[in-house]
């Protein structure tokens, strides 16, 4: 007998007031290769959740926002998520990683998601 896995956390990803899901557009905008790299990531956060991901895989970046990390080959990528109640994760937005520290504008782009997030539901 064959028994799928226990999915124990919930992911959703942040949409607009139009209901234009930003992060899926971004993790689509990625080569093949990575998307599924990703999100292969994104299914093992959801089937173990994020504190089983502590590490090299996730980072703290500020309050509520953390981020995982995705390397694949020499490129880095990088989702902004934050946790709810009911084991649930909010994925805030996705991008390749340039820099060395996590650049201001995607922080601000994550928290002004955050937020709306939160002011909608």
């Amino acid at each position: 007998m064959c028994y799928a896995p226990l999915v124990s956390w919930n992911i959703l990803y942040y949409e607009d007031e139009t209901e234009h899901e930003s992060v899926v557009e971004e993790i689509e905008n990625f080569s093949e290769k990575a998307r599924a790299k990703i999100l292969r990531f994104i299914d093992l956060m959801e089937e173990k959740g994020p504190t089983k991901l502590r590490g090299e895989y996730t980072a703290h970046i500020q309050d509520d926002t953390w981020e995982l990390r995705i390397d694949s080959g020499s490129d880095r990528f990088r989702v902004l998520y934050f946790a709810v109640k009911g084991r649930t994760v909010i994925m805030l937005r996705a991008f390749l990683k340039k820099t060395k520290k996590t650049p201001p504008r995607e922080i601000t782009t994550a928290k002004r998601r955050h937020d709306d997030w939160l002011a909608r539901t």
